[in-house]
This record gives C-alpha cells, structure tokens and sequence, in this order.
C-alpha cells in the first residue's frame, strides 16, 4: 500500500485495503489507513479520503497523529480550510499531540481557503506548544497573508523567521514580495529582493516577477524596466509574467512607447505573448491616446489567433473615444462582438462617451439600447454620456434628455453632477428654462452635489427666457450651498439683468465675489 502511494495509485491502495479486510489476521492499521488516505489526498480524491478516515473510526481502528495529518492535508488539496480545522480541532480534543506535520497541513488548508487569521493562530500555536515551525508552515502562513492583503503580518512573519533561524527560501520572500505588492509598498518590496540576494538566496523569476508586479501597482515603471532589464542579464529571459507587468507598468506611467518596446523586444526572441501581454500593450496606446497603435495591436491579437480580449477592445475603444474618433470606436466595439468577446459596460461607455464627443447623440443613444438588449445594467457614466450627447445638439433634445433621466432613475441607476448638466444645458439651447430649473430643483432634493457649470447652464436658461428674479435667485441659492460662481456665471448674470434694464442689482454681487466690474461686463460688451 505505501508503494501504491508512492506511485499514486490511490485505485490500487483502496483495492488492497478491501482485500486486507477480507482475509483474517491482516487487518489495517492506522499506519495502513494513513497511506491510503495520503494517496487518494494526493490524488485530489479529497472525499474518498475523509470517507476512509471515518470508516477507519467505524471499525474501531484507534487514528493517529499520522492519520489526522493526513485527513487535513487530504482537506488542504480540496481546498476545504473549515473541514481541515474540525479535523485539527478532534485531534486535539483526543488528546493527542499536534506535529509539525499536522499544523503544516492545517496552515496551508487555511492558506488555501485565504483565511489568514485562522493560519496566523495556528502559527503561533505551534510556538506556545513548542513545535517548531518548519519552512512550509512559515510559507505557507505568508502566502495566507498576501491573499488577505495584510502584508504588515507577512514581513512580520518573515522576521520572526529571521529571529528563530529558519532560512528563508524563494518561496517565502516571493509570498512576502507579494503581499507588499499588493499594497502598493514598492520600496519595501525591492528591499527584500535586495534581503533575499544578500542571504545568498537565489531568486528565480517567480521571487523577480512578484517585484516587477509590485513596482506596476505602484506606476513605478522606471524600477519595473530595471528588474526586466537585470531578470534577462542574469539568464531569466523574459518571462511572460513579468514582461505583462513591465508592459503594464509603461503603460502606467504614460510611456506607451517603452511598452511598445517590450512587445517588440519578446517577439524578436520568438517569445509567445498571451492577451494579458497584447491586453497591458493597448492599455498602454490608449493611455497615450494613440489610437492607430491600439487598433493595430487588436489586429495583430487576431492573427496569430489569440482571442480577442475584452480589456484589449475596451482599451482599443477607450483610445478612439479619447481621439474623438467615434466611427472607429463603434468599429472596435463591433469587431469585439465578432470575435466571440462580451464588452461590458464600461466598453459601451468608452463608445457612447465617443458619441457624445462626436456630437452624435443618435448612436450614444444606441450603445445605451446595446447595453439594453446584451442584458448589462447602465451605470452613472453611461447615464452622463448619453444624455450628454442629446444635450450637445444646437437645438438641445431636452425631452430626450429629461426621458433618460427619469428612466434611467427608475432602474436605480442614481445620476451623477455631469449627466444634470447636460440635461440644464440641453433645456436651455431649447428655451426651456422652466424645465432647466425644475430640473435643478429635483436633484436638489436627491441630494446630488451641483456645481458652477449646472447654474452656469440654468442661468443661460433664465437669459433666454428673460426671467432675470430667477436668475438673482439662482447667484443666492448657490451663496447658500456654497457653490463658488466663477467670471462666467457673472458674465451670463450680468447679461440677463441688463435684459431688464436691472444691471444695478449686480455690483452688490460682484464685491462679495471680489471681482471687478471690468472683468465681467466687458466680455459680454456692456
């Protein structure tokens, strides 16, 4: 059975342990039942295991500590932490002693299932029961921590290592590089990459690769290129993990051009690229606002057969949006659907927010029908671009706008400041000055924040309506919100009262606001 096991053979093992039961004077025991548990854990048979553990008590065969490890490493491959802690606590509740090899288990069930409080007790347990802990239950307890984002208690575990003489391995300073990462210290994290090459610990790419990521969330892309740069002269090559990083770093940090680099540098050395690799290239074009490089990087995605990522279209769509290129936005987001991709909200923003540049408030209207009809929820940024396209014709598609509005409200999407403001401005180019303020009045009472250029706009809306007491209204109402009016609210308010020959009320205004007269009347030419 131990051979079996050896060679995980777990259909071999549970074949002998039924043929031992059937002949008389070979009846298993814990050390039989132990290996046959550690080969179906082994073998990912994780409910076959614990079903041998409970017909081992069944037949009054006394379990050991070795069992019990096994039953919780069987629990740890089938990533079932809370079971391998009822297995751990029974253990215990017998009387019997925990091992290294048992606390181990348990540590990593808990690393597994990202419970790191459960795993940091356990740690300290095995100190206040004096079993010393080993290099695995140490790793194990850091990576715990870099899945819990608590990176304070991973270096906190890599110096208690430090203090009991437990060396540190790869695994432990990649875990602790990690979880540094993920909390954006970049420092600290090229410090123990700094403490791991002056412990004469090796770091191989994956202890490199967790450092270049770490310097990517930090937008660190100088560091990244360093660490890709030092990975290919110490003989790691580029590997994909980190080059994705560096890419993503570049990108980052506005330098679209090194990401570029990148790309190119791995396919001169024949290196495969997945769309993570393609997907942090076109991010990078499109933070660059380099439309064409995007587009003929979704090109290159396709031909050589790499399936079309949703991050690698948005991005490509998001460019061409920020280049006001709304046909080739909407030409991206088509291509995407073609290639069998899913865009999801944020895409169709991308694209309506191209629309609504583009002055096209008929297809910002359509993503908003696409989101629609693929089953998506709109969001406040689709609710902005889209009734931010209506608002932009010379004629103003208030009721349009106010329809969005409504709707969009009735399927809990809440509005955000610049989504009022296209719907005031598209009342006022139509003369509706009632409707702007009603408006107004409405998200007041919502709560939503306002600013000068939604009284801007319900201003103009009062000057075109000739309705100057709602325009002192309006100078009053943002004095008590506290709305600080810029030159341009004046400007439309200077405008609206000399309308009605009521220029006189101005000056009072002007003083609060410490402006010159000048400054506001002569660019309206009164």
């Amino acid at each position: 059975i131990s051979a079996c096991e050896k060679g995980q053979q777990w259909e071999r093992v549970l074949l002998l342990l039924e043929e031992m039961w059937r002949q008389s004077g070979l009846a298993p025991n814990a050390v039989t039942y132990g290996a046959a548990i550690v080969a179906c854990g082994g073998a990912r048979q994780w409910p076959l295991a614990l079903q041998l553990f409970g017909d081992m008590q069944e037949r009054r065969v006394p379990p050991s500590v070795i069992t019990y490890s096994a039953a919780i490493g069987a629990c740890e491959a089938g990533h079932q932490w809370r079971l391998a802690l009822e297995i751990f606590c029974e253990l215990q509740e017998r009387g019997l002693r925990a091992d290294e090899r048992a606390f181990s288990a348990a540590i990593s069930a808990c690393e597994k299932g990202q419970a790191w409080a459960h795993a940091l007790q356990l740690l300290a347990d095995m100190r206040r029961f004096v079993v010393e802990p080993s290099e695995i239950a140490c790793n194990a307890a850091v990576s715990a921590c870099e899945k819990g984002l608590r990176w304070e208690a991973a270096l906190s575990v890599l110096e208690d290592m430090q203090l009991q003489d437990i060396p540190p391995g790869a695994i432990t300073y990649g875990a602790a590089i990690s979880a540094c990462g993920r909390g954006s210290l970049w420092a600290e994290a090229l410090a123990l990459l700094a403490s791991a090459r002056g412990r004469s610990c090796k770091p191989d790419a994956a202890v490199c690769g967790a450092a270049v990521a770490a310097c990517e969330r930090a937008q660190r892309w100088r560091w990244a290129l360093e660490l890709q740069v030092e990975m290919e002269e110490s003989g790691m090559g580029l590997q994909r993990v980190a080059r994705n990083a560096a890419i993503s770093a570049c990108g980052k940090g506005l330098r679209w051009s090194r990401a570029l680099q990148l790309l190119r540098r791995a396919e001169d050395f024949a290196l495969e690229s997945d769309d993570i690799t393609y997907g942090a290239a076109v991010s990078a074009c499109e933070k660059g606002r380099q439309w064409a490089c995007g587009s003929q990087l979704l090109l290159q995605m396709q031909n050589q057969g790499l399936e079309l990522a949703t991050i690698a279209g948005g991005a490509a769509v998001s460019a061409c949006a920020k280049d006001q290129r709304w046909e080739l936005a909407l030409e991206q987001l088509r291509s995407l659907r073609a290639g069998g991709a899913r865009p999801g909200v944020i895409v169709h923003n991308a694209a309506a927010s191209a629309c609504e540049k583009g002055l096209e408030w008929e297809q910002a209207l359509a993503q908003l029908t696409n989101l629609c009809c693929f089953g998506l929820q709109p969001d406040e940024m689709t609710l902005s671009a889209v009734v931010g396209a209506c608002g932009t014709t010379d004629r103003g598609h208030w009721m349009r706008s106010l329809g969005l509005l409504e709707a969009l409200q009735r399927r809990t999407v809440a509005p955000d400041t610049a989504a009022l403001n296209a719907v005031v401005s598209a009342c006022e180019k139509s003369g509706r000055w009632e409707m702007a303020l009603q408006a107004l009045m409405e998200a007041q009472a919502a709560g939503l924040p306002l600013d000068s250029v939604t009284y801007n706009a319900a201003l103009a809306a009062c000057r075109r309506g000739g309705q100057w007491q709602w325009a002192l209204r309006l100078r009053e109402d943002m004095e008590v919100h506290s709305v600080n009016p810029d030159v341009g609210v004046f400007a439309v308010l200077a405008e609206a009262l000399d309308q009605r020959r009521q220029l006189d009320r101005l000056p009072g205004s002007l003083v609060s606001l410490g402006l010159r007269a000048s400054a506001v009347l002569a660019p309206v030419g009164i």
